[in-house]
């Protein structure tokens, strides 16, 4: 029905999150204009862009929770909905991933701002020194020191972290993933 692929498109366009459409094999075959204004603001360079597929990129661990969970969504025609952090420079937020079909061969990929809180300020003495940094998660991009378990928000590293930092999950993060976790 034409008019009803103007509605949802329209409804797509003018969506205030970022929006992205993925086809069977998750290949990104739409991108809202939010999506885009969401990495010009951010400053963030990605290689998503239409025709790519959406888990390309993605370390394993991700890669398989997000092939599961999407394919779960195709194959029983419910939505998936999970809250994330994606914190920035200026603030804590945390959003909202909603998956939807849409018809039997796309699915709807919203990520919708829950809040936006400011950062606390890091309490002096638990910061480490940069030399002792051993890995960054890429989700919350906290941090954390070769002889600790804590991770912490050290706002003048997000944009530009210490040399030999390595990707790492954090435990909060990890749980989002974890074999467990009903998908």
């Amino acid at each position: 029905d034409p008019v009803l692929s103007l509605g949802i498109l329209y409804d797509l366009e003018e969506h205030p999150g970022s929006t992205l459409c993925v086809d069977r094999d998750l290949t990104i075959r739409y991108l809202n204009p939010a999506w885009y204004q969401f990495m010009d603001v951010t400053g963030q360079v990605t290689d998503f862009d239409m025709g790519t597929g959406l888990c390309d990129g993605y370390r394993e661990r991700e890669k398989t929770y997000f092939t599961a969970a999407l394919n779960r969504v195709f194959r029983e025609r419910r939505s998936l909905s999970l809250d994330y952090e994606c914190a920035c420079r200026d603030a804590y937020r945390l959003f909202e991933l909603n998956a939807a079909p849409l018809g039997k061969d796309f699915l709807v990929i919203r990520h919708i701002l829950r809040f936006t809180l400011p950062h606390l300020p890091q309490p002096s003495g638990q910061v480490p020194d940069a030399d002792s940094v051993k890995e960054q998660c890429p989700q919350c991009l906290r941090f954390r020191a070769a002889n600790s378990e804590s991770w912490h928000w050290i706002n003048e590293w997000v944009p530009d972290p210490p040399e030999g930092v390595e990707v790492g999950l954090c435990p909060t993060c990890t749980a989002d993933y974890r074999p467990g976790v009903p998908i």
